[in-house]
């Protein structure tokens, strides 16, 4: 070990501003539905686990990034096939130099150490409602797909278990960080949820206000299309009874058992609103 360490620790250091680093966005405000410590990994994940997966150098290490003043030993060779970004970072600076050393300005030394635990082949850290802001962030800045899918069909497992299982706050979280990653399956299958959740329940949620104008207009007009399409089952209910009892009961107005029947309807129907 105290050689792998040796080997490691060269005098080349790249000084940050010679590095791109993708800049700090408004990403980070998804954040504060789910705050995320090192200290909120589940019990399977401890925090013990994952400081000492990447916190000294092993023998499949060549890389040693600088987070927040911390190293991160990791291989060049698995960074680089799963994101393209930091591939293309390798390689610009091996034409330079012998590169070991990268400091990542900017970056958050919790969230990284997230990042990696969750893209490395060897622990491939599950997603959860804690971490899933920070690797869609990550996933997207580093164009790690694989990551970004993983985070995609998380979210549809949790909107397709039902309204029941996925509390109003986080189907419209879900839809408000569908919304900025593009994650049109994820957006569509959120709407059609929404579309079924009372109105007032949306609004007086201060983030479904963060959402598109497209993504609240298709709510809005499809729950239209839900009160149109029960007003016209209604309606021709009406009608057949009208017919019925003019006939059958010799009523020229629907008569009180039947109105039951219209009622029925309409309680099954507003039901599903």
């Amino acid at each position: 070990m105290e050689d792998d360490e040796k080997d490691i620790n060269v005098d080349v250091v790249v000084k940050t501003s010679e590095i791109s680093v993708i800049e700090k966005d408004e990403n980070d405000n998804f954040d504060s539905h789910r705050k995320l410590s090192v200290s909120s990994i589940s019990s399977s994940f401890s925090h013990e686990t994952i400081c000492n997966a990447f916190s000294r150098a092993t023998d499949t290490s060549d890389m040693r990034l600088i987070v927040e003043g911390k190293p991160l030993y990791v291989s060049r060779l698995v960074l680089s096939i799963i994101s393209p970004v930091f591939k293309e970072m390798f390689e610009r600076r091996a034409r330079e130099l012998s590169l070991f050393e990268i400091p990542l300005a900017g970056r958050k030394y919790d969230e990284m150490l997230e990042f990696l635990y969750s893209v490395y082949p060897d622990s491939l850290k599950p997603i959860s409602d804690e971490n899933l802001s920070v690797l869609l962030k990550l996933s997207e800045e580093y164009k790690v797909q694989t990551l970004k899918n993983r985070c995609s069909q998380f979210m549809l497992r949790q909107i397709e278990n039902g309204p029941k299982s996925l509390p109003v706050e986080q189907l419209v979280w879900f839809m408000k960080l569908a919304d900025h990653y593009k994650l049109e399956t994820i957006i569509d299958k959120a709407i059609e949820q929404a579309t079924r959740t009372p109105s007032d329940l949306l609004e007086n949620n201060s983030e479904f206000y963060d959402l598109s104008p497209t993504t609240t207009t298709k709510i809005f007009m499809g729950r239209l299309r839900l009160f149109e399409k029960s007003h016209q089952k209604i309606q021709k209910k009406v009608a057949e009874t009208e017919a019925h009892c003019s006939v059958y009961h010799k009523k020229d107005s629907i008569c009180a058992k039947c109105y039951v029947s219209i009622g029925k309807l309409a309680i099954s129907e507003f039901s599903r609103l």
